[in-house]
């Protein structure tokens, strides 16, 4: 007699736990699927978009500080010796009217050339120079977005300048303050902020307008 109740409870045993055991894997298997169309949906997407932060380091620059060249005031226009780095960091500029360029974004219809940029410069300002040329995929818009963010989320921009200079760096991004320069191959918001906090008003003339 145990011998046949121990048979019906062989018997028995595979139908009361198959369902759940298939329950279990089939449902182990529909999460492996989503998971498996979900990546290969994201690959799509984002195959042909290349990020503007790049998972690289943003650049083997380290910040350079420059010679001081002398900063004398001249008219606009005006022949003067060549600055010793690009963008220049000290050196003569425009002083008519003693008015610096003010402090905001600007683009290729209101870009500001170098002598009145010096001039900010020299009154504390850290400039962003940006190269159009060198952003991803040749789209500058977000690199411009990702400037302004930063600029507005930096205590509302104070003493702070974008100016585009295309085709004319070695790379896309370059900061500068008077004396310090640091180059940037991809955009990177804390090496950013991290070179306003330190060279900000660090000038000859500091805070002024």
């Amino acid at each position: 007699m145990k011998s046949a109740n121990r048979a019906r409870a062989r018997r028995n045993a595979p139908q009361s736990q198959l369902p759940r055991a298939v329950l279990l894997f089939g449902g182990l298997g529909l999460i492996v699927v989503v998971m498996v169309i979900v990546v290969f949906v994201l690959g799509i997407n984002s195959s042909n978009i290349t990020p503007l932060v790049s998972t690289k380091d943003p650049g083997n620059f380290s910040e350079e500080t420059l010679p001081e060249l002398p900063r004398n005031h001249i008219a606009r226009g005006q022949p003067h010796e060549p600055y010793n780095s690009n963008p220049p960091t000290s050196g003569p500029h425009n002083g008519d009217k003693m008015v610096p360029v003010d402090e905001g974004f600007y683009d290729e219809l209101n870009k500001q050339v170098d002598e009145d940029v010096l001039h900010s410069m020299e009154h504390g300002y850290v400039i962003i120079w940006y190269d159009c040329t060198k952003a991803p995929n040749q789209d500058c818009d977000p690199l411009k977005e990702a400037i302004r963010q930063l600029m507005r989320s930096s205590n509302g921009g104070y003493h702070l300048i974008a100016n585009p200079r295309d085709g004319q760096m070695e790379t896309m991004i370059a900061l500068t303050s008077w004396t310090k320069l640091r180059r940037l191959e991809t955009f990177d918001a804390d090496v950013i902020k991290d070179f306003i906090a330190r060279n900000l008003n660090q000038s000859p003339e500091p805070g002024g307008p």
